[in-house]
This record gives C-alpha cells, structure tokens and sequence, in this order.
C-alpha cells in the first residue's frame, strides 16, 4: 500500500520538482528557515508545530520542552550526505561531492506567547572533478575547486497572535566560499517574515515574505509557502518552501517519507582560482525515501536516499558575468543524520 501511493506521489513530486528551479518559491540559508523550537517555546505545546529543517519527520516531538520553563533549551542535528560520480551533459568530465556539517538552536521563552530561537549552521562541501574543462572554458583547468564552507548565524522570533494563529520573522547572515575567499565578497544576508494558522487540529498553514541578497545577482524578493496536514492512519503530507514530503507511520518509533526537494548554494570562490574571486552557484533536485527511527521523544536518526534527479552548476566572474552552466547526469545519493534535543 505505501509503495503504491509512494509510487504516485513520485510521479506528482517529480513533475512539480521539475518546475521547482524556475518557479518564484527558492531555498533559503539554513539559518533563516523558522526555528521549529521557537514555535514550541512560543505555544508551550499548544499550537500545531512542525519542523523546516531537513529531514522531515511527522512523529518529533516538542513535548520534552518542561511547560513553563524559559530555557535555554537546545537542538542540535549532525548530517552526512553524498553522491555517486556522475558525468556531465553535452561536455567532457564526470565529477562527485560530499557535504558534513551540523544545525544548532538554542531557544528561550521570552513572554507568556513569545519564543526566541538563535540558528547556527555550518557545512563543508567537497567536490571532486575529472577532466571537466568545460566549467571555466579557456582556463586549461579540470579540477576547479575542491572544499568549500558555509557558515550561518540567524535567529527566529514567534509570537502567538491568537488561538489559531502565530506570527514570525526570521533572519541570518551568512558566509560561504573557498578557504582564504574574501569574507566581505561572502557574506550574504536573509530575512523573513509570516504567519502560520491552523486551520484545525490536523492542518497548519503558512505564508511569508523573503529577501535575499546572492553573490553575483540582485537580491532575490521570494514567496515562502507551507503546511502540514494529517491525513489520518498515520499518513501526513507537509510542505515547507521548496520541499515537498508525504510521510508514514510504521511503528510507534519508526516512519517512512518520500520526498522532493530543492537545493540552492552559492560560495565565493578565492583570488588564486580559476575563476578569480568568482562564484559558484550549485543548484539540484532530490527525490528520495527517508527512514527515521526515534529510541527517544527528543532523538532521531535517519537515512535517506534516492536520486538527484537534475543539478546545475553555474560560473560567474568576479563581475557577475556567467561564465558557464553545466548541468550533470541523474545519480543516486545517501544521507545520514542525527538529531538531538536537550
């Protein structure tokens, strides 16, 4: 029965991810997506929450936050996450990469309906290239970079607003590029605001506003969308931005989900590059499945896999001139990730 609606909902979540990189919905920073945790200390438990961090899972509790207690109270999740090698489209090479890190909230209780969440996010990406003299043409070079880091400090404010209805504002600001890249040329900056209703005790709705600024383009002004509805028999089907997961129940601390999602990234590259003091924006679109598994009410582990189904990677000039766009084979990819709240 699940692999059956999983089936269906691939079909649905692949034509939709499809269109994900041109419609007006894009990933935000790590550190500026709502803090789950500011939602629960706002609510005291009693308002609909769900979480925006990856992976989704439809079973995570917040009943481990002690009612009237401020805080601090922490959340820490440690990912792992890789590719096969793939080759590139219409162009010479192949190329792989790998990303680890780790996603931390420290939250406070700062009024009767009011929760404060500080983000933190840190990522490291490491790409492998092979023959791939088509990403900086004229170069001579196949192996344009290698490590590259990202790093995030934000926070979110919720405020209960009434018996249905919350209020958010979310921000961060944000470095990424090579080692020894320029930290002002890297920083970038992100700000959100929205209101989440529930509609009734099994739907929660959002809508909110981003702005972004991106290295090499115009800040980007975007919608952001979300929702979480429970189906009933276990089954739940949640939306945050351009993430998309239809989930399911399988024992008391087991669940199931399949998933798409969009990913965005952008880092500053440094003076002795290729591409000098350039940028690389690295864009794709996973479908997979994720197991979680829950042995507490505060702890989770999960595995996830699939297919990267579409991936582009973009040059630009130190200007903001595309130098190239390249896009890579479908390839399968796996992920880990521990999540921990204190």
């Amino acid at each position: 029965m699940f692999i059956r609606i999983c089936s269906r909902a691939f079909v649905a979540l692949a034509f939709s991810s499809a269109l994900a990189a041109q419609s007006p919905v894009k990933p935000l920073p790590a550190a500026a997506r709502p803090a789950s945790l500011a939602f629960a200390l706002s609510s005291a438990g009693g308002f609909a929450t769900f979480d925006q961090d990856w992976p989704r899972t439809p079973f995570e509790q917040v009943a481990h936050l002690p009612a009237g207690e401020d805080g601090p109270h922490f959340d820490l999740d440690l990912f792992l996450e890789g590719g096969r090698t793939t080759s590139f489209q219409g162009a010479p090479g192949s190329m792989s990469s790998a990303r680890a890190g780790w996603d931390g909230h420290i939250g406070w209780r700062t009024g009767e309906d009011t929760g404060l969440a500080l983000n933190l996010h840190s990522e490291a990406s490491f790409y492998s290239f092979t023959n791939a003299t088509g990403l900086v043409p004229g170069s001579g070079s196949s192996d344009p970079l290698n490590d590259v880091y990202e790093t995030s400090l934000g926070s979110t404010l919720c405020m209960r607003t009434g018996e249905h209805t919350a209020w958010y504002s979310s921000a961060a600001l944000t470095f990424s590029g090579e080692d020894n890249a320029s930290m002002g040329a890297s920083m970038s900056v992100c700000a959100l605001t929205g209101v989440r209703y529930e509609v009734r005790e099994d739907l929660s709705i959002e809508a909110g506003l981003a702005v972004a600024s991106m290295l090499a383009d115009d800040p980007w002004v975007v919608p952001y969308f979300g929702f979480d509805w429970e189906m009933g028999g276990g089954w739940r089907l949640f939306a945050s931005g351009p993430r998309v997961e239809l989930s399911k129940q399988l024992a008391p601390n087991w669940s199931l989900a399949a998933t798409a999602s969009y990913e965005l990234r952008q880092f500053r590259l440094n003076a002795d590059n290729p591409v000098p003091s350039g940028v690389l924006r690295d864009q794709q679109i996973d479908l997979g499945l994720e197991l979680a598994w829950f042995p507490r009410a505060d702890t989770r582990i999960s595995l996830a896999g699939g297919m990267t189904s579409w991936r582009q990677l973009q040059f630009y000039d130190e200007n903001g001139n595309k130098i190239s766009e390249s896009e890579v084979d479908p390839v399968a990819y796996l992920g880990l990730r521990m999540h921990f709240g204190f």
